[in-house]
């Protein structure tokens, strides 16, 4: 929905994946993606359009910038 930007990893998907999805391609795949802004030359900007909870407050953190209005949401690191 519009009101979250992340609302974090799916955990019951890491727990008890389906048996068509392949769990360590999964995790060469999202690591990765925490990685790279901060390899970046350039500086990165986020705009958290809602809540972000979990993995996608982490990957802010990965962010030099991060925008968010104080009435659009709530960032918690909950996981």
């Amino acid at each position: 929905s519009d009101k979250f930007f992340s609302n974090g990893i799916d955990t019951d998907l890491i727990y008890n994946p389906p048996k068509e999805i392949d769990m360590k391609y999964f995790n060469r795949l999202a690591m990765p993606a925490f990685v790279r802004p901060l390899l970046l030359d350039i500086p990165t900007i986020g705009a958290i359009n809602g809540h972000c909870f979990g993995a996608g407050f982490m990957f802010s953190l990965c962010l030099d910038y991060r925008l968010q209005r104080k009435e659009r949401g709530y960032i918690s690191a909950n996981e």
